[in-house]
């Protein structure tokens, strides 16, 4: 459930404002640390022959698998290592490169958790002004004759919208800095594989990165910002339909 829960104290200082919570109530078994010693053992060791077979047989419960290895990883600070393998483990079976990483498999939704987990700042610097922007301003960017106001306004609102894409991509190409280092390297690593294997693919290199931070995390913040902590609020239902216009449009540039 989720609900707001006001706070109180002993003091008589007014309102002392409100807590949204979601809680969800769950039932696990934990047993002692040395009971799961082993079956850590198995999960952590490099060559990952125990991930790769939990991948080919949890496909349908890929999700909840890859929180639990990712929880694992973390704590052991080994997470680069492990998507860094399991990304070149899907290159190393890949034969054609428009089909690189399209299908869900463990290694993508293990990518898309970790990102969404880390990339919070980068996130703010990258988007957040302009959503902001799109929320508060005046100006629309409808593109559907059925819901503008006037025919007349369709001139008006295409250049809006051109220009926040503008001001975004700059903003995102601006922003190197606040993306984590840590996905960098495990970017960097995807290069290099798909470079080795594709030497003669002149754009593979731009696209298994875009692919991941474009497609999975980006365009995923636009459609969605509350769910990636950039909006405290559910846009207005007009700001969330300019949202996927701008998604629309980041896919095509």
């Amino acid at each position: 459930m989720e609900e707001w829960y006001p706070l109180s104290g002993i003091t008589p200082i007014g309102e002392w404002g409100a807590l949204r919570l979601r809680i969800r109530y769950r039932h696990d078994l934990a047993m002692p640390p040395e009971e799961y010693s082993p079956l850590q053992q198995l999960l952590l060791d490099p060559e990952l022959h125990v991930v790769r077979a939990l991948a080919d047989v949890c496909h349908s419960d890929r999700v909840p698998l890859a929180s639990s290895l990712l929880k694992i990883f973390r704590y052991e600070r080994k997470e680069a290592d492990l998507l860094r393998s399991l990304n070149q483990v899907e290159v190393d079976k890949e034969d054609e490169t428009p089909t690189l990483f399209r299908a869900a498999s463990l290694t993508t939704t293990l990518m898309d958790l970790y990102m969404k987990s880390i990339c919070t700042s980068f996130l703010k610097a990258a988007l957040r002004d302009t959503i902001i922007k799109l929320i508060e301003s005046k100006q629309s960017c409808e593109l559907n004759p059925n819901k503008m106001d006037s025919p007349e306004d369709a001139c008006s609102n295409a250049e809006f919208l051109l220009q926040v894409l503008d001001e975004v991509t700059l903003s995102i190409f601006t922003s190197p800095d606040a993306c984590p280092k840590t996905l960098r390297y495990i970017c960097g690593s995807l290069q290099r594989a798909v470079v080795a294997k594709w030497p003669h693919e002149r754009l593979v290199r731009t696209r298994v990165v875009s692919g991941f931070i474009f497609l999975r995390l980006l365009c995923p913040a636009i459609l969605n910002p509350r769910s990636f902590n950039l909006l405290s609020e559910s846009p207005p239902p007009a700001a969330a339909r300019y949202f996927i216009h701008f998604y629309l449009l980041i896919i095509i540039t």
